[in-house]
């Protein structure tokens, strides 16, 4: 799967154009699984093949909801998004804080 996201001052936003798996897990909160079905279902989300794409720019609560969404499985979102340099988003905030 290819998602991108941003942070914003709202939540996390899964940018139009990320693919998220069409299954989910055991492990995907039903909360989260109950967000990915209405996102489907009133097409911010739609059906491509294998895959779903998302049509729009999605605003969630946090980047581990994102996370989620996108694997179908439960994941922490500061492990999962990597930046374009490949450091993950916890790496950045860890040197953020340590002034590196």
């Amino acid at each position: 799967m290819i998602a991108q996201g941003a942070v914003s001052d709202e939540g996390f936003v899964l940018k139009k154009g990320s693919e998220l798996s069409k299954t989910n897990t055991d492990s995907i909160p039903g909360k989260l699984a109950n967000i990915k079905a209405r996102l489907l279902k009133d097409g911010a989300i739609k059906e491509n093949g294998e895959k779903l794409i998302a049509a729009v720019d999605i605003l969630l609560s946090s980047s581990s909801y994102a996370a989620a969404i996108v694997a179908g499985t439960s994941r922490s979102g500061p492990q999962s998004w990597k930046a374009a340099n490949g450091k993950t988003m916890k790496q950045i905030e860890d040197e953020s804080l340590s002034g590196k």
